[in-house]
């Protein structure tokens, strides 16, 4: 361990790091952090709406049972996308490059007037007010929850909506919840 902190501690200052020497930045270093994620403040924000935080997180740790994942495991002998039977069924492909949800996401920028980033969104910022930002990041969430329970519709009932129908939903549950904390914030000052 003495040699491991001997070499990470070079010319004055830890490797990776200009600031000098603590004790804490060593145990940091030692412990080869990544960079800090910031899009949890997104999922898990105040405003967010809980079931949809929950299958956000999970997509952001590629932890949803797609279908690529349930072929790994001896779950199933297809692994094919339900949604556009294109391409195996993975996190980057459902929700970043599948067909379907590519229409799915346009039809929701169309409806919101807004873009929204389509490589990782939620690892991006999309520059504007903090308001703005919030807008955003329940517009990323509610995708990723309309597009995870329309995986499982199709995958159960073999039916699938169309992706403006999805869009409209989507658009429908943010304004629902923003309407309802405003209410909230409202009552409370009020109080």
């Amino acid at each position: 361990m003495k040699t491991k902190f001997a070499a990470g501690f070079q010319n004055g200052r830890w490797r990776l790091d200009d600031k000098g020497y603590s004790i804490s930045r060593g145990y940091e270093w030692s412990r080869n952090r990544g960079p800090i994620c910031l899009w949890h403040k997104t999922v898990w924000s105040a405003w967010a709406i809980p079931k949809q935080s929950v299958v956000a997180w999970l997509c952001m740790h590629k932890a949803l049972n797609v279908r690529a994942k349930l072929k790994r495991i001896g779950y199933t002998d297809d692994d094919g996308c339900v949604l556009c039977g294109n391409d195996a069924e993975t996190h980057d492909h459902l929700f970043f490059s599948c067909e379907y949800s590519n229409k799915v996401l346009a039809a929701t920028e169309r409806w919101a007037n807004c873009k929204i980033l389509r490589i990782n969104p939620i690892h991006g910022r999309v520059p504007g007010t903090q308001l703005q930002e919030l807008y955003h990041g329940l517009l990323i969430c509610s995708c990723y929850y309309m597009i995870w329970m329309q995986r499982n519709k199709c995958r159960m009932e073999l039916h699938i909506k169309r992706p403006e129908l999805i869009a409209k939903e989507i658009f429908a549950s943010v304004n629902m919840r923003l309407k309802d904390k405003a209410r909230i914030l409202s009552i409370e000052n009020d109080s």
